[in-house]
């Protein structure tokens, strides 16, 4: 959709209903040169403030939420009352080793061996 309205600007026709969100808002998330989300969207999904669903599944439970059914949207969710979560927040994958231990030499050699991430902590 994106490509097919920078097509139409340059043929000077009729761009498609979301060309103007998605010219100024995927290239916040997506860098179209390098052909790779950024960093900061696959790491933190909850930083990302606008969101286009599509659905494309006429058959199941979830076609009766299509546009042609409920309109376009401009605001969907009331975040203070209706959800605490759209995404899980990235969780660095970490070891903690409690020092003083007859394993702690054991398990923080294993986590070197693996290329994994540990803190050893007391109790």
């Amino acid at each position: 959709m994106l490509f097919q309205g920078l097509t139409a600007n340059v043929q000077g026709t009729e761009n498609n209903y979301y060309f103007a969100e998605l010219f100024n808002e995927w290239p916040k998330i997506y860098d179209i040169r390098k052909g790779k989300y950024f960093d900061e969207t696959i790491k933190e999904p909850s930083s990302i403030d606008y969101f286009l669903d599509f659905i494309d599944a006429p058959s199941s439970a979830i076609a009766e939420l299509d546009v042609n059914n409920i309109g376009r949207r401009t605001k969907v969710l009331d975040l203070g009352k209706n959800v605490n979560c759209i995404f899980e927040s990235w969780i660095p994958d970490l070891v903690l080793i409690e020092l003083g231990t007859d394993t702690t030499t054991k398990e923080s050699k294993e986590c070197q061996a693996r290329g994994q991430p540990f803190y050893q902590v007391e109790s």
